[in-house]
Order: structure tokens, then sequence, then C-alpha cells
């Protein structure tokens, strides 16, 4: 009787090791791949004045990150081309993803 009992107290043991394991491999991938996009995601819809969607195929974005106080000062500037044909006026632009031209001579 006491080898069953053995046994199962080893199996259990590995077998809270192997759950133990899995989950941290699980979390530290998961955090992984979250912090593989470092920019900030900006999404909305522009519209013309008539009501109808924005549709030109080079349409530029100037995105930029100023500081809050009354100095006002350029941190950030951005510049991305995306087609809007068929896009409704809808678009999703991701700052600092690599697809944009950055202006700004800060170094932030």
């Amino acid at each position: 009787m006491r080898k069953i009992n053995e046994i199962t107290t080893t199996s259990l043991g590995w077998l809270r090791f192997a759950i133990a394991t899995f989950v941290c491999v699980v979390t530290i991938g998961s955090a992984a791949r979250a912090s593989g996009n470092s920019g900030v995601t900006y999404q909305g819809r522009i519209m013309k004045p008539d009501g109808s969607p924005l549709s030109g195929q080079f349409t530029q974005f100037k995105m930029q990150i100023r500081t809050p106080d009354a100095n006002n000062c350029l941190m950030y500037e951005e510049i991305q081309t995306l087609d809007m044909r068929n896009s409704l006026g809808m678009f999703s632009l991701t700052m600092n993803d690599g697809s944009g031209l950055r202006l700004d001579t800060s170094g932030y």
C-alpha cells in the first residue's frame, strides 16, 4: 500500500511542476507578444463637409505628441500615408510602428 501512495504523491508533485511550468511559459509568451508593438494606435473616421467619407488614394496623416504645458514643445512627430479608397473614411494608425516617417529631431 505504501508504494501506491508514494507513486501517487510523486505523480502529483510532477503534475504540479508541469502545470506551473506551463503557466509560466504561457504568461511570458503573452507578455512578449503584447510588448512587440510599442506604438499607440489611433482609429477614426474622416468625413467631408457634405457628409460623404474621404476616399483619397494618398491621404497623409500627421501625428504629433506635444508637452501639455504653455510651451507646447514638440516631442514626437510622424507622417503616415494611407490608401483611403474603399475605406468608407475609416482608418487605423499606429504611431512608432515603423510604417511612418519620423520628422522631429528631439530623440525621445
